[in-house]
C-alpha cells in the first residue's frame, strides 16, 4: 500500500521541527553553562561583556568602554539594556531565546513573502550558513538579530513593501554599521522612498536614542570615542599600516586582515602558546598591500552598482528573482567592505546563501510552483553554493582560516549573485503566487 505523500510531509515536518527543538534546547544549556560566572576566563561568551555593559549603563546611566564592548556604537549598549537587568545566567538564556524567535520570525516571514518556492531554499541555506549560526548562538553574539532583520528586508523586497524594507535595513544598520550599505541598492533600484525611510530611523534611533537619554554633549562624546576607536582604529588602512595590528588573529578573517597576513609576515596567532602563525606568500610592502586593497574595494563597488544599474535602468521588467540575487549580492558586499569580519559574523551572509540556493532549486522535481530559473543560473548557483561550502570547510584549520578561507567563499557568493542576478531573465518575475 503506497505512503500518502501528505503524511510523508507530515512525518517530515514533525522530525524537523523536533530536531529544531532539541537542538535549541542543547544550545541553551550550553549558553547557560557557559555563562556560569561574570568572570572572564570562566565565563567563555562574548554575551558577558554586552551584560556587563548594559547592566552599568541600567545602574549609573553611563556607557564605559572598558567592559569589553569597544566596536559597538553607543546604541547598541542602550538597546541591550532589558538585557541588563537580570543575573547573567538567565539574560544570556534569554538573550538567545530572543535571537532565535527573530530569525526564526524573519525566515516566516521570507517562506509567506516567496511562498512554497522558498521553503526548500531556506532550508538548505540554513544548513550551509549552520557554522556560522551555531557559533553566533553558542558564543552569544547579535549576529542573528542582525541576520533576521535583513532576512526581514528582503522578504518585503520583492513585493514592493518598500517602506518596510527600509525599516528593517534601518535596524541591521543600527546593530551592525555595514547593513547601511543597502540603502545604496534601494536607491539604485527605485525604492527611494524606503532609503528615505531607512536613513531617517538610523539617525533618529542610532542619534536621537542616546541623545535624548545621555544628553547632547554625552553622547556626542561617546560617539567620537566609538570612531576614535572601532572606525579609525580598526579601518582597513590602520590594519594595513600597523606594523603589529589589533586584531591580527586568524579569526579576524576581514578583507584587509586576509590581504596583510597572505602579502606581509604578520603572525596570525599573537600570544599563542604554540608559536607564531605565518601565511604570507609574499612579503610586500605595507604600501603596496594597501594599493592591493584599494583596488579590490573598488572593483567590488564599482561591479556591484553597475550591475544593479544595468537591470534597473535597462531591463523593462522588475524581476523577483533578480532583486533576491541582488540583495544577496549587496548583503556579501557589506561583509567584504567592513573593516573587522570575525567568523562568526558571516551568519549575516544568510541572504547571500539564501539567494544562491532559492536559484539552485528553481524548478525543482518539475514543480510548476518554483519560479523559473534558466539551466545557466542554476548551474551558477549551484557552484556558487559548493564555493560556500567549501569555504566553509575551512574553519576547522587555523592556517586556512587566517589565509581568509571563511572570506573568499563571501567573494566568491557574491561573485555567483551577481552572475545569476544578470543572467536571469527580466521577463521572468517570481511566480505570481509569490508575490501575490
Amino acid at each position: 500500500m503506497a505512503v500518502k505523500p501528505a503524511i510523508v510531509d507530515r512525518i517530515i515536518a514533525r522530525f524537523t521541527f523536533g530536531a529544531v527543538a532539541v537542538y535549541c534546547l542543547a544550545i541553551c544549556a550550553i549558553v547557560g553553562y557557559r555563562a556560569r560566572s561574570t568572570d572572564r576566563e570562566a565565563a567563555t561568551l562574548d554575551f558577558r561583556d554586552f551584560w556587563l555593559t548594559a547592566r552599568e549603563f541600567f545602574r549609573s546611566g553611563r556607557i564605559r568602554d572598558d567592559l569589553g564592548v569597544h566596536n559597538y556604537p553607543p546604541i547598541f549598549t542602550i538597546l541591550m539594556t532589558p538585557f541588563g537587568v537580570a543575573p547573567l545566567q538567565p539574560a544570556a538564556v534569554m538573550f538567545t531565546l530572543f535571537s532565535i524567535a527573530i530569525f526564526a520570525w524573519s525566515l516566516w516571514s521570507l517562506s509567506r513573502s516567496l511562498g512554497v518556492a522558498s521553503r526548500g531554499p531556506i532550508a538548505l541555506a540554513t544548513l550551509a550558513a549552520l557554522p556560522y549560526i551555531h557559533a553566533t548562538l553558542v558564543l552569544g553574539q547579535v549576529n542573528l538579530i542582525t541576520a533576521g532583520a535583513l532576512i526581514a528586508g528582503l522578504a518585503t523586497l520583492p513585493r514592493f513593501r518598500s517602506t518596510l524594507t527600509g525599516v528593517f535595513i534601518a535596524l541591521a544598520a543600527v546593530i551592525k554599521i555595514m547593513p547601511a550599505l543597502l540603502v545604496g541598492l534601494l536607491v539604485l533600484r527605485g525604492r527611494v522612498v524606503a532609503a528615505i525611510v531607512a536613513l531617517t530611523l538610523i539617525a533618529t534611533i542610532g542619534f536621537g536614542l542616546p541623545i535624548a537619554l545621555l544628553g547632547a554633549n554625552e553622547s556626542r562624546s561617546q560617539y567620537v570615542a566609538f570612531f576614535e576607536r572601532a572606525a579609525a582604529g580598526h579601518s582597513a588602512r590602520a590594519t594595513i599600516a600597523a606594523e603589529k595590528p589589533q586584531k591580527a588573529k586568524y579569526s579576524n578573517v576581514a578583507v584587509p586582515m586576509v590581504l596583510r597576513r597572505l602579502l606581509t609576515g604578520v603572525d596570525a596567532a599573537p600570544g599563542a602558546p604554540n608559536g607564531p602563525m605565518f601565511v604570507n606568500v609574499v612579503d610586500w610592502p605595507t604600501q603596496r598591500v594597501w594599493w592591493v586593497y584599494v583596488t579590490l574595494a573598488a572593483l567590488i563597488a564599482l561591479t556591484t552598482v553597475s550591475v544593479t544599474v544595468r537591470l534597473t535602468w535597462f531591463h523593462a521588467t522588475d524581476s523577483g528573482s533578480a532583486t533576491v540575487a541582488l540583495y544577496g549580492a549587496w548583503s556579501a558586499a557589506a561583509l567584504l567592505a567592513s573593516p573587522l569580519v570575525w567568523t562568526h559574523h558571516l551568519a549575516m551572509a544568510f541572504p547571500t546563501v539564501f539567494a544562491l540556493a532559492f536559484h539552485a532549486l528553481g524548478e525543482g522535481a518539475g514543480s510548476t510552483e518554483r519560479h523559473s530559473a534558466s539551466k545557466t543560473v542554476r548551474r551558477v548557483a549551484i557552484v556558487g553554493l559548493i564555493g560556500w561550502l567549501v569555504a566553509a570547510a575551512t574553519l576547522i584549520s587555523p592556517e586556512a582560516r587566517a589565509a581568509g578561507g571563511p572570506m573568499w567563499g563571501v567573494l566568491f557568493a557574491w561573485v555567483c549573485c551577481l552572475i545569476v542576478a544578470f543572467q536571469t531573465n527580466a521577463s521572468q518575475p517570481l511566480a505570481a503566487e509569490a508575490l501575490a
